[in-house]
């Protein structure tokens, strides 16, 4: 697990191997508790829909399963002790629940990463890989127009019995295929979308960087000048050397005149943009407060209709009340007379 971690964190492209990585980790999890003779032919969509129940004929006996030398020796001192076979019975549920959750989280058999794992220059030359390669144009579409879509296909073709390829060695995936896309533009548009996928530890070294230019005093400052300074913290990074060794310049050179010039109007462009936005702000207000009278004289009007609406019903109702009230009085005087 480690070591399949460690992997992906390094800064050269492998989102190639990440399928195949990702099914000899699981693969290699399961023979810890699991018969090997059950895993060893089984591809990345069995591995997914393995039944890993104790009653499913895949696991090993409690005490097959792995947990060490050093706990081996232990075991030995008192071996038919209760605190040993209770020790054995969770050592397997650790295992199943443990190979349940990388069952369900592991894409063992997403047909992105296999389609990528074509672009692999080891198993250039064979149908399936073929297959898998022209696939990625309906699975990434934005890298090619519909008329591209055909010439990929050529290209994808002559690419797997292409004899001239330089074999890889020790050099990156990016940098060989920097080698290839001359010869294959159009897949290397693919190519070079593919390999852009992020999987290395970039986005925690930003948040570290962010932590540095972030503080209590600049709180409020907008995503453009962090952008502006991060680039330029990157930038210095990669080139190894301090802002002053960096930006600085022989005796007798004269001074960028751009940079003179941008320096100059960068207070007035920031106190434009600070006055642009408090106008934007402020009209904001405006209207939500102008919102919130309509409303006012809206609901207003609504509960004086209510009020004239009940008021009405009120005299209805007593109109009623006397009419029927006559009624009974008239009806009283008649049986009286008779």
């Amino acid at each position: 697990m480690k070591s399949y971690v460690c992997l992906f964190q390094s800064k050269e492209p492998l989102v190639h191997k990440l399928h195949q990585k990702q099914e000899e980790l699981f693969r290699d999890f399961l023979s810890c508790f699991g018969k090997q003779e059950h895993l060893i032919a089984k591809g990345p969509k069995e591995l997914q829909q393995l039944n890993l129940n104790q009653d499913g004929g895949l696991i090993l006996p409690k005490e097959k399963v792995f947990c060490g030398n050093a706990v081996k020796e232990i075991i030995k001192i008192g071996h038919r002790s209760t605190f040993v076979q209770s020790f054995y019975e969770q050592a397997s549920s650790a295992y199943i629940l443990c190979a349940r959750y990388l069952q369900q989280k592991l894409p063992l058999y997403n047909p992105v990463l296999r389609a990528i794992s074509s672009l692999d220059p080891d198993i250039q030359g064979h149908s399936v890989s073929c297959q898998l390669m022209k696939s990625l144009k309906e699975l990434i579409p934005v890298a090619l127009t519909s008329d591209e879509k055909d010439l990929y296909d050529r290209e994808v073709q002559a690419f797997h019995v292409d004899v001239s390829l330089p074999p890889q060695n020790e050099t990156s995936i990016d940098q060989w295929w920097a080698g290839v896309m001359v010869k294959y533009p159009t897949l290397g548009a693919v190519v070079r979308g593919v390999l852009s996928i992020f999987h290395g530890p970039q986005v925690e070294s930003s948040f570290n960087i962010m932590g540095n230019i972030m503080d209590a005093k600049s709180s409020r400052m907008n995503v453009e000048t962090f952008d502006a300074i991060q680039t330029v913290k990157y930038s210095l990074r990669a080139t190894g050397a301090t802002a002053v060794k960096h930006f600085s310049r022989k005796p007798g050179t004269t001074v960028c005149a751009k940079l003179c010039s941008s320096m100059k109007g960068a207070a007035g462009q920031y106190k434009r943009k600070l006055a642009a936005k408090t106008a934007e702000r402020e009209a904001k207000q405006k209207r939500l407060q102008r919102q919130k009278i309509q409303g006012n004289k809206h609901q207003a009007k609504v509960q004086a209709d209510k009020a004239v609406t009940a008021s009405r019903l009120k005299f209805v109702a007593r109109q009623k009340r006397k009419a029927r009230i006559e009624n009974l009085e008239e009806l009283a005087r008649k049986r009286l007379k008779q």
